[in-house]
């Protein structure tokens, strides 16, 4: 047996997990949607980022691709869509043929 944190956890205690990358992602937009950033402002969103995280420079098109998708996310079910795939495919079946698709929307949605 390998001796890990996860596998000594019943020595050692509770082991807290680390975040994994969508976590943070996740986190970072339910900060930036709380504090009035939009996924469609891509300016307002690089200037948030620098104000509130801490990275390399190389990084920064990363964070605003993974924070600005799970901002996107948040505002499509907002408007009562599963996530923002689901919104992007339902507008699309609307412009192409004019009509929905037949996914449904999440629960309590519009």
């Amino acid at each position: 047996m390998n001796h890990t944190p996860e596998n000594d956890a019943h020595l050692y205690g509770a082991v807290k997990k680390k975040p994994d990358l969508a976590d943070i992602y996740n986190a970072a937009a339910a900060k930036a949607h709380k504090d009035g950033i939009g996924a469609g402002n891509e300016p307002e969103l690089v200037r948030w980022i620098y104000q509130n995280c801490r990275f390399d420079d190389d990084k920064l098109f990363f964070l605003v691709l993974g924070i600005g998708c799970a901002l996107a996310d948040i505002e499509a079910r907002e408007r009562g869509y599963e996530n923002g795939i689901h919104e992007a495919f339902h507008n699309a079946a609307m412009r192409i043929y004019g009509r929905t698709t037949n996914l449904p929307r999440a629960e309590g949605g519009a």
